[in-house]
């Protein structure tokens, strides 16, 4: 159970980038880490949320290793 849960925790970061991956591709945005592009989801402007969701996976750099 304890491994399961650093597992989770470690891989947090990775499941970010992947869940904004899955919205840009979705609505057809353009996502990286170099700039904030404009996105429209549902009527609601969601660029600046996918591009710190995108950019939050750096964060894995650290979180894997300190997982594994």
């Amino acid at each position: 159970m304890v491994y399961a849960i650093i597992i989770l925790l470690a891989s947090i970061p990775l499941i970010s980038v992947g869940i904004a991956m899955f919205i840009s591709d979705s609505s057809g945005c353009t996502l990286n880490e170099g700039s904030i592009h404009p996105c429209q989801f549902y009527g609601c402007e969601i660029a600046r949320l996918l591009y710190s969701m995108f950019v939050f996976g750096w964060l894995s750099i650290v979180t894997i290793p300190l997982g594994l």
